[in-house]
């Protein structure tokens, strides 16, 4: 029986912004521009992008996410049932939809922050 690598991590160039939606286990993915997720149903997701980042909605096992000048917000309700972690430097994080809900820690970095979880909501590192 053969066994297959697994897929490298899906990068994305070039300019304007773009959107993607992933299903499946572990995902990766990196922009050098703007990036809008679409929907989501992967394992532990990992997203970085140089401009602004739009998780999309959607569910993922846990979740990196780091925009490394701009903004990082959503289109709809996100389900993370791990840690989060959302890094956007000096600049806002929004995710502020009702239906959120984040199972585990969440660990945010950034300038001016809002976040909602349809249950009590369990910050870690600020």
């Amino acid at each position: 029986m053969r066994q297959l690598s697994p897929l490298p991590a899906v990068r994305v160039f070039g300019a304007g912004a773009r959107r993607v939606s992933f299903t499946g286990g572990a995902t990766a993915i990196t922009s050098n521009s703007h990036l809008t997720l679409g929907t989501l149903n992967t394992g532990a997701l990992t997203v970085t992008s140089s401009g602004d980042l739009n998780l999309g909605s959607g569910n993922a096992a846990s979740l990196n996410a780091r925009s490394v000048y701009l903004s990082i917000t959503q289109t709809g309700a996100l389900d993370v049932v791990g840690t989060s972690t959302l890094n956007a430097g000096a600049g806002s994080i929004t995710l502020a939809n009702a239906g959120n809900d984040f199972g585990a820690a969440v660990n945010l970095t950034g300038g001016t922050t809002s976040i909602t979880d349809v249950n009590a909501l369990t910050l870690g590192t600020l």
